[in-house]
């Protein structure tokens, strides 16, 4: 039986899924993410998000998902509190980037899938990245797999709902090495994979 990731009719088997993910960790140290650095994710549910989620744990980077609902003061609010230095998007949602962070921000273009496309009536043109894009697949391809041992991961970091003024970042600190392999050992199980 091969595990792997489903989304529409694009099938990902997970040794791809972990290869990706360690070519992915060495594209964002190779951009100078460093452990407890902030990776952006402006993504919707997708294979992208899990693959640009687990490249930023393997160097102990932060993945920040940032609503994709937000409007573009909301957005820049967040990329600027977390700090991000590479943001991951969604083509389509890339008319939402505050334009004078394209200058400080390292944008990675997904294409929007079909399903997604589909699910939300979106037009061809906005799916299908522009022309100087940095394209998702063609970025993290050009790397090699990280091969170092994996940082101790921190998570995502999520923010509050500010109902006490605006939203807060909450930074987790990295799990214990036994807590890590216990919950990799769950996930497992969970996952049929032991």
């Amino acid at each position: 039986m091969t595990h792997k990731l489903i989304s529409g009719e694009r099938h990902l088997p997970l040794t791809e899924f972990h290869l990706r993910t360690q070519r992915i960790a060495r594209g964002l140290a190779e951009s100078g993410i460093m452990e407890g650095d902030s990776v952006a994710l402006l993504l919707r549910n997708d294979i992208a998000f899990l693959e640009a989620t687990f490249g930023a744990a393997l160097i102990g980077a932060y993945s920040v998902p940032i609503n994709w609902h937000f409007k573009e003061g909301e957005i820049e609010y967040v990329l600027d509190n977390c700090g991000a230095k590479v943001i991951v998007v969604h083509s389509d949602l890339t008319s939402k980037l505050p334009a004078a962070l394209a200058k400080t921000l390292k944008i990675l273009v997904v294409p929007t899938p079909p399903e997604i496309q589909l699910a939300y009536d979106l037009k061809d043109a906005d799916c299908t990245p522009k022309g100087g894009s940095i394209i998702w697949d063609a970025w993290w391809e050009q790397f090699t797999p990280w091969t170092e041992p994996p940082a101790p991961a921190r998570g995502s970091m999520i923010y509050t709902s500010g109902t006490t003024g605006t939203p807060k970042g909450v930074r987790r600190n990295p799990a214990s090495v036994e807590s890590q392999v216990s919950m990799m050992e769950r996930i497992q199980i969970g996952f049929g994979l032991r």
